[in-house]
């Protein structure tokens, strides 16, 4: 589970790290900034994913909303599925809006139980 998998020149032309660094970083660094990035992927993906979930769910379960359009099969067999036929339903696919409420929620860090009364707190941007 990696992006540098036979692909290591382009991950490192998209890390664009040669900006950052005036060394040439070995493979292994690659390697393991690929795997970070996947995971991180993985983990906003699934994320926006449930989300998308929710709020479709919540659209649903809402009076008086309208009901989303579903895909007809093509095939005329005796199942009602042929070959050619497209998936029962349609889905919609993720949008920015899933992707950013995604990276907030995986942003937020619980605060600890002695910060009970109040105040204010210093946070910080953690990666995933």
């Amino acid at each position: 589970a990696s992006f540098t998998f036979r692909k290591n020149k382009r991950f490192r032309e998209w890390a664009n790290m040669t900006a950052f660094l005036d060394t040439k970083l070995n493979d292994e660094i690659i390697d393991i900034l690929g795997f970070l990035t996947f995971e991180m992927v993985s983990k906003i993906t699934e994320m926006a994913l449930c989300i998308k979930r929710d709020l479709d769910k919540a659209a649903s379960a809402a009076p008086g909303a309208a009901d989303p359009p579903k895909r007809q099969h093509g095939g005329n067999t005796s199942e009602g599925i042929s070959l050619f036929s497209g998936p029962p339903t349609a889905r919609t696919p993720l949008e920015v809006q899933h992707v950013q409420e995604a990276f907030r929620r995986l942003q937020r860090t619980p605060q600890p139980i002695r910060n009970f009364k109040g105040g204010l707190t210093r946070t910080r941007m953690s990666l995933i």
